[in-house]
């Protein structure tokens, strides 16, 4: 619990340190119609087509733990889009292999245990600078089971998190996307080979967080 605990306040610093993504995304997610219409289902697209171009460059920032300036925000959201992308596209097919299942509790479990991964598949993808999604993916599965306690930990506080906020404002939940994100980062990071990457000189392009963590050793 501890770690978990860590990991969550941590994440949520991070986010507050920027917070014109914070605010930005505020408002996208409190703009995006939430009923399955002709017209929105057309919004809801380009929502997930930004959402996975901004989620790169996010993840970078708050794995590097200090301002990326513009400059290497919009470069790792770039950097990052196809795997980010492809992600989403697997993701997708999963949810829908799911709705499939006869049994409504089991199709549940195997949502939320899909969600629980892709987190952490975009994660290796951005702090590894990671190319193949399906190799993030099982990346992403390998280091849950290795840390399985405190990886459902810090899903589930956000997890929770965003039921509540739901439940008292209608479509505010993808904000708690973000501290989910960069508590998970902060994880990861805490777990493995990644844990000396603080505000370090700024190297913006075209380094990975992991890279950047290696040179910054020297």
């Amino acid at each position: 619990m501890r770690s978990v605990l860590r990991a969550c306040v941590d994440g949520i610093r991070r986010v507050v340190s920027a917070p014109v993504l914070l605010v930005c995304t505020a408002a996208a997610a409190l703009l995006t119609p939430l009923h399955p219409t002709v017209a929105s289902r057309r919004i809801l697209f380009e929502f997930v087509l930004i959402g996975s171009f901004v989620a790169g460059g996010a993840i970078d920032r708050y794995a590097r733990a200090r301002p990326t300036r513009a400059t290497g925000f919009f470069g790792a959201c770039g950097r990052h889009l196809g795997g980010m992308l492809r992600l989403a596209a697997l993701e997708a097919l999963l949810y829908l292999a799911a709705d499939n299942l006869p049994q409504a509790r089991v199709a549940q479990a195997v949502v939320v245990i899909v969600n629980l991964l892709f987190v952490y598949a975009r994660v290796r993808l951005v702090v590894e600078d990671r190319r193949s999604a399906i190799g993030a993916v099982l990346a992403a599965g390998r280091f849950v089971r290795r840390n399985v306690a405190a990886a459902v930990g810090v899903y589930g506080v956000w997890a929770a998190a965003a039921l509540a906020t739901a439940s008292v404002l209608r479509g505010a939940a993808p904000i708690v996307v973000l501290p989910m994100l960069a508590s998970a980062a902060v994880l990861f990071q805490s777990r493995l080979a990644h844990v000396a990457y603080t505000a370090a000189p700024p190297v913006e392009w075209p380094e990975s967080p992991a890279a950047e963590a290696i040179a910054n050793r020297r």
